[in-house]
């Protein structure tokens, strides 16, 4: 599958995301910290989100092909 932006493939059991409840497989992140992720590579994406600290805020859209596709491919 050859989707462009950043996906949640996984949402890791009693990680911080798992624990806040509202990530699932399937959406895509638009935005950490208010800066936009669209037009960036998934490495930068994710230095993006390593980088981060302690708090991070996401924006994301949940697409329902998508977490159907992410889950097609587990």
């Amino acid at each position: 599958m050859k989707a462009k932006g950043i996906f949640i493939r996984e949402v890791v059991p009693d990680s911080p995301a798992a624990r806040c409840e509202k990530l699932v497989p399937g959406d895509r992140i638009l935005a950490v910290n208010g800066v936009s992720l669209l037009g960036l590579d998934y490495y930068s994406g994710r230095e993006l989100i390593q980088s981060s600290g302690d708090r991070l805020r996401l924006l994301v859209a949940r697409s329902d092909w998508m977490a159907k596709a992410v889950q097609a491919e587990s």
